[in-house]
């Protein structure tokens, strides 16, 4: 019997990042098709936001995308085995921008928010920090897959009024980055066939 391999949904991925007002590009993106240890083709999409300022956040993003590639691609992973394979690349890019910003005191405060999805047959798993935020496009309609390690989101999550928190002088610091400290929560999201 001849088996047909699942068709992907993801139809196209692309990338584009605008400076807008910033006069450093902190933004970085990835796309990478890999093969996975089970022979399944995976698209694995990241994008990060730097932060600290000027050379030192476009270096944090830069690192990010860097160490996490290799770290999925090096760990040739199952299908199955992909979420926690990004999960443990992002926590081990953590490590390499806290340990560079020891080595490099001139570099304090770098640090970089942090998404990365992989999409193999019909599944998508997720690994994310911070406030870059990933969405779902289905049948015209975006849907949010991230939830942002802000104070803002934070303070709505418990109880308080949106409209405080939008006035609210806090609302738009990030609690979770890549790099800042030498350990990282990060949260995964596996979405099952539908």
């Amino acid at each position: 019997m001849i088996r047909r391999p699942p068709r992907s949904t993801l139809s196209s991925s692309s990338a584009a990042s605008d400076v807008y007002k910033r006069q450093t590009q902190e933004d970085r993106f990835g796309i990478y098709t890999i093969q996975t240890a089970d022979g399944m083709s995976a698209t694995l999409l990241m994008v990060a936001d730097g932060v600290g300022g000027q050379s030192v956040g476009e270096l944090a993003s830069h690192l990010a995308v860097q160490s996490v590639s290799e770290g999925v691609i090096a760990a040739q992973p199952t299908s199955g085995e992909l979420a926690g394979v990004l999960a443990e690349a992002l926590r081990q890019s953590n490590e390499r921008l806290h340990r560079d910003v020891t080595e490099h005191p001139d570099r304090s405060g770098m640090a970089t928010t942090f998404t990365a999805v992989a999409v193999v047959g019909n599944r998508l798993v997720l690994a994310h920090v911070g406030d870059s935020r990933a969405y779902l496009l289905r049948r015209g309609l975006l849907h949010q897959l991230t939830v942002d390690h802000t104070w803002a989101q934070e303070a709505i999550l418990a109880g308080r009024p949106v409209e405080e928190v939008r006035r609210h002088p806090n609302r738009n610091v990030i609690k979770r980055y890549l790099g800042i400290h030498t350990s990282v929560d990060v949260d995964t999201r596996y979405l099952p066939p539908q």
